[in-house]
Parts: structure tokens; C-alpha cells; sequence
């Protein structure tokens, strides 16, 4: 089943009205923030004329270069059709934008662990396993 995705500024409550709805919809928004210096160059070259015939569409649909610039310096994060956030931050440490894959830990140091893990948590918690196998 796919989810549509979108980005959202945290500081500015602001969306970018641009949805992947794909399996890959959230990963394809990480993609987006990942890159995002070279949407706010585009946006400043559209701004000052340098660039007249631009074409930018993601998943079909058009990007609102304007987005990248007013939130330049914002925490920007995908968000998905219920709210809820891409999980780009660590569940064990809470360190943010972190590029990892998921995991499920059960009851390791009395907790579980469902998500994306920093790598010093992850090979922390993976040592942990070891050590109780």
C-alpha cells in the first residue's frame, strides 16, 4: 500500500505541496532534503533571470523552488498522509537526520527498538545481541 509524502518546514509550519505517492514516497522525500542546497542554487539562479526555461518535476509533478528558499536554514522533514514523520531520528539517542536502515531490536538494555538507529547506537545495541545470544 503507498503512502503519500510531502515536505514540511518544523519552524515555519509550511508545506511543500509536492506528494510522492509510491512505496519509495518517503525515501524519495529524503532524497529531496538531502539534496536540498541544489533546489535553493536553482531557485536563486530562477530569481535573479540567470536561468529563464526551468523544468523541475518530482513524481510528475512540479517543485515550488520558493519552498527551498524562504526555508533555507529550516529543519525540513517528510512528512507522510497521517503525520507522521519520516524516522530519520535515531530511536535509541534521538540524534537527528541520520542515514541508516531499519531495525528491529527486541528487548535489548529493557527496551525495543523499532526504527532507524545512528550507527554508534546501532553497533552499540548489535554487541549488545551478541553478548545475550
Amino acid at each position: 500500500m503507498s503512502t503519500y509524502w510531502h515536505l514540511h518546514c518544523k519552524k515555519c509550519k509550511d508545506e511543500l505541496q509536492t506528494y510522492a505517492n509510491s512505496d519509495q514516497g518517503e525515501r524519495l522525500m529524503l532524497l529531496i532534503i538531502k539534496h536540498r542546497e541544489a533546489f535553493e542554487i536553482l531557485a536563486k539562479m530562477v530569481q535573479s533571470k540567470t536561468v529563464y526555461d526551468y523544468n523541475v518535476k518530482f513524481n510528475g509533478e512540479g517543485i515550488g523552488l520558493e519552498f527551498f528558499l524562504k526555508h533555507k536554514g529550516h529543519d525540513i522533514i517528510a512528512v507522510n498522509e497521517y503525520g507522521q514523520t519520516s524516522h530519520t531520528e535515531c530511536a535509541k539517542c534521538k540524534a537527528a537526520n541520520i542515514e541508516t536502515e531499519k531495525i528491529y531490536v527486541p528487548h535489548v538494555d529493557g527496551h525495543s527498538y523499532y526504527g532507524f538507529l545512528c550507527n554508534v547506537c546501532r553497533k552499540e545495541i548489535l554487541k549488545l545481541v551478541a553478548n545475550t545470544v
